[in-house]
């Protein structure tokens, strides 16, 4: 699966984590050269840090399933893999008591070979239609802005917009009490300005970061 992967250059450059040839350390190198550029240059840098909520628990199989076929999986492969996620069950033991079995419906088992990959193909078209640089370190993900007048921030907005319509789309929640903005860079561009999250489909309930 790797190897099909790497030669079909299917994994997005944007993501660092369990891919060949990249790390921690070349997804901070690489948000590094932005940063240092746009201060050199006088302007502001937001970055918005992203943490999904229990990430690798919630994948919901049959939209991994939806998106390995668009992969190229298929066959004894694809039915492999369906098999690899179907009919798992979990159930909690304490002190010698055991609760009723539960079917497991999402989530990449962890600890195993394949969890990591499945989990970077789920993630993988994060970054698409973003109009904003994306970084990802498996579900490790920001968004990196260069500010430098109000429509700049319009469109930072809108970005994290895109980003909320995707976990909509792919049933992931976000962890909102753990996504943060940094501003970097020119104070006299920042101001005070906040970006939000409408987080129901009338948009009365705004997050604010």
């Amino acid at each position: 699966m790797v190897e099909f992967l790497e030669n079909e250059k299917l994994i997005s450059s944007h993501q660092h984590g369990f891919v060949k040839f990249k790390s921690c350390i070349t997804n901070l190198l690489e948000c590094l050269d932005v940063i240092t550029e746009c201060i050199n240059r006088g302007f502001a840098i937001d970055i918005l840090f992203i943490d999904f909520l229990k990430a690798f628990d919630l994948v919901p199989h049959e939209e991994l399933l939806v998106k390995l076929e668009a992969f190229g999986f298929n066959g004894k492969t694809f039915n492999w893999l369906k098999a690899f996620l179907s009919d798992r069950k979990q159930r909690v033991v304490l002190d010698g008591v055991s609760a009723e079995w539960k079917n497991v419906l999402s989530g990449v088992p962890q600890c195993s070979v394949l969890g990591p990959l499945l989990f970077i193909i789920f993630i993988n078209d994060l970054p698409n239609g973003l109009s904003i640089l994306c970084k990802l370190f498996a579900d490790d993900s920001k968004l990196i802005s260069v500010i430098r007048n109000p429509k700049d921030r319009e469109e930072f907005q809108s970005n994290i917009n895109k980003l909320l319509n995707w976990t909509i789309e792919w049933k992931m929640d976000l962890n909102l009490g753990k996504c943060k903005v940094m501003h970097l860079g020119n104070k006299k561009i920042h101001q005070d300005h906040f970006y939000s999250f409408e987080i129901d489909d009338n948009g009365t309930v705004t997050f604010q970061i």
